[in-house]
């Protein structure tokens, strides 16, 4: 159907008729059932456009990386991981260490405080032994290194110039 220009009523008659609908906006026209597409041509078009976008998007994405952005990303993790967590970590537990030692100091008072330095004076007696072991095995390994590199200087004075 021809729409005419100086007829503006013939603009609803015109998009009517396509719809299925008389000259009387609203009422169905009973002669032409209005066309319907079915369902699954229409989203199946749609999710492959939509698929397509989304592809589209990534790729373009992943165009736009360069390798120094990769290696500021992975000096940023490991930044994260091995600098940034273990002192998190550390000053968590010297917080909680001191909100520990508050309580306890709140709660007992001066009696804290001596049980405090009678645990350390024990574990200092315990450890004292078991480090001067350590100091003098580790003096006893260090005369017999010098003795052994005597001896190869001894055997082959050239080697060791």
């Amino acid at each position: 159907m021809e729409r005419d220009q100086s007829d503006p009523g013939s603009c609803v008659a015109c998009c009517t008729q396509n719809l299925g609908r008389s000259e009387n906006y609203g009422e169905l026209d009973r002669k032409s059932p209005p066309e319907v597409l079915p369902l699954w041509s229409f989203t199946h078009y749609s999710i492959i456009s939509f698929a397509h976008t989304v592809l589209s998007a990534i790729v373009n994405f992943f165009r736009s990386i360069t390798l120094a952005d990769i290696l500021n990303g992975l000096k940023t993790i490991f930044r994260g991981i091995f600098i940034d967590l273990p002192q998190l970590l550390w000053s968590a537990l010297k917080a909680l260490g001191r909100g520990i030692e508050k309580t306890l100091i709140a709660f007992f008072g001066y009696l804290y405080w001596i049980v405090y330095y009678i645990i350390y004076g024990l574990i200092w007696v315990v450890m004292f032994v078991p480090k001067r072991l350590g100091e003098i095995l580790g003096s006893i390994a260090g005369g017999i290194a010098k003795a052994f590199r005597e001896l190869w200087i001894w055997i082959s004075p050239k080697s060791m110039a």
